[in-house]
């Protein structure tokens, strides 16, 4: 079902809003890494990204916040912010070039496996429960 959605969406920023929308919940009303920041400040930074709403087009406002959140994660969760950041970059250069998406689309299950990962530390960790679409 996400697929099918993804493949109707022309916009860049509905496609990263589909594809993180377990991690922020999108909706359309509204340096220098730093890993091993401490559990508090990932903490800090997932609640804040958790509670961010993208607007249609505003995809550079929602990936500067993903980013943010991957410079503080802790190992273990560094990697999979690596992960779901780049997908995202990937999914929204190949917006407009049906090839290009179905090939990223093909690690679909990848950037779920590290969402998901995220959502398992966020919630056992930091007492978060990562909002979804």
């Amino acid at each position: 079902m996400v697929i099918q959605q993804m493949f109707r969406i022309v916009a860049p920023a509905g496609l990263i809003c589909l594809i993180v929308a377990s991690l922020v919940g999108c909706d359309s009303s509204s340096g220098s890494p730093q890993s091993n920041a401490g559990p508090s400040a990932y903490c800090a930074k997932l609640t804040e990204f958790n509670g961010k709403s993208a607007k249609p087009g505003d995809f550079s406002t929602l990936l500067a916040s993903a980013e943010e959140v991957q410079k503080v994660a802790p190992d273990g969760q560094r990697e999979k912010w690596d992960l779901l950041v780049s997908y995202a970059r990937r999914l929204s250069e190949a917006a407009n070039d049906q090839r290009k998406l179905t090939a990223v689309l093909a690690d679909e299950s990848k950037a779920r496996a590290a969402n998901d990962a995220v959502a398992s530390y966020a919630k056992e960790h930091c007492g978060l429960q990562m909002r979804s679409n």
